[in-house]
C-alpha cells in the first residue's frame, strides 16, 4: 500500500507566550518542562494590557524561521504542518496555569475577552505567514482547554470556540490542512 508521511513541527510549548514578554528557562531535559522566570499575567487587570502582536515579534519570527529552515531541507517533497496552540491555551501560559485562568475568566470576563481577542488575532496572522513559510498546514493543539476537566460546555462555547474558530478559519480560508489535538 501507499504510505503517507507528514512532518509535524513541534516547538517549545510556551514559545507563544513569548511574544508577550513571558519568559521561560531551558529545564535541561528532553521531556521535562520549560520553568517559569516571569510571566505577564498576575491580576485580572492585566489582561487588558495584552495586545495584538505581529508574526515579526521574536518569539513568533524565531519559529517563522525554523519553519523556512524546514521547507528547505524537506525540498518540497514531504508535507509539514506547524503547531499552534488555541487562544485558552495561551492565556494559560500568560498567566502560570489553568487554575488561574479559570479563575479570572470567572471574576473578570471582560478583560480575559479583550486577551483572548488579542491573542486569536495574533495567532490568524501567524498561521498566514506559517503557510507562507512553506508548511501544508496547521496542528491545532487545545492541550486541556477543550476538556470538561478545565471548563464547563457553557464556558468553553463562551471562551474558547469562538476564539478557536477564528485560527482554524485562517488555516481553513488558505486551504491549508489542519490537524486537531486535544491533549
Amino acid at each position: 500500500g501507499n504510505a503517507c508521511v507528514l512532518v509535524n513541527r513541534q516547538p517549545r510549548s510556551p514559545y507563544q507566550a513569548g511574544a508577550w514578554g513571558c519568559r521561560y528557562r531551558d529545564p535541561g531535559q528532553p521531556d521535562a518542562k520549560p520553568g517559569v522566570e516571569s510571566l505577564v499575567v498576575r491580576s485580572p487587570g492585566d489582561w487588558e494590557r495584552i495586545d495584538f502582536q505581529p508574526p515579526s515579534t521574536p518569539a513568533l519570527d524565531e519559529q517563522l524561521k525554523a519553519l523556512t529552515e524546514i521547507r528547505r531541507g524537506l525540498r518540497g517533497e514531504v508535507p509539514f504542518v506547524a503547531t499552534v496552540f488555541c487562544p485558552l491555551n495561551v492565556a494559560g501560559y500568560l498567566i502560570g496555569g489553568s487554575k488561574a485562568l479559570r479563575e479570572h475568566l470567572r471574576q473578570e470576563p471582560g478583560a480575559v475577552h479583550h486577551a483572548l481577542d488579542a491573542i486569536a488575532e495574533t495567532f490568524v496572522a501567524f498561521v498566514y505567514e506559517v503557510l507562507n513559510a512553506g508548511a501544508s498546514g496547521i496542528f491545532f493543539a487545545t492541550g486541556p482547554w477543550a476538556s470538561n476537566d478545565t471548563l464547563t460546555d457553557d464556558e468553553y462555547a463562551v471562551f474558547g470556540r469562538p476564539y478557536d474558530l477564528r485560527v482554524l478559519g485562517a488555516a481553513a480560508a488558505l486551504t491549508a490542512l489542519v490537524v486537531l489535538i486535544s491533549l
